[in-house]
């Protein structure tokens, strides 16, 4: 997919053509988040305290369906953290506008 689009047409087949940013998303209920979008076909971030369990997460999801999964260690309460998951630019995407 090149690119992401802020809104999907649920009536159709197509596969999404999103991206979600999940935080907290290494494990547990976030993980589960992660898997699910990515399972419908976006392209999903996880940012989450634990940066080793994040890469461990994309890992398995990006196996377990295909997409395309990136991650990153991410303190959510400290503001130079958002700053810099803000202004990543991960393969053209500007995780700022798609989030989920």
């Amino acid at each position: 997919m090149a690119g992401c689009k802020n809104s999907i047409n649920s009536t159709t087949t197509e596969p999404l053509k999103r991206c979600g940013l999940i935080t907290g998303g290494a494990q547990y209920v976030g993980e589960a988040i992660a898997r699910t979008i990515a399972g419908a076909g976006a392209k999903v971030m996880i940012a989450d305290l634990n940066g080793d369990k994040a890469a461990a997460t994309v890992e398995k999801i990006a196996a377990e369906t295909s997409q395309e999964v990136l991650g990153m260690k991410c303190d959510v309460t400290d503001e130079l953290d958002w700053k810099k998951l803000r202004c990543k630019d991960c393969r053209g995407i500007r995780w700022n506008k798609y989030a989920v």
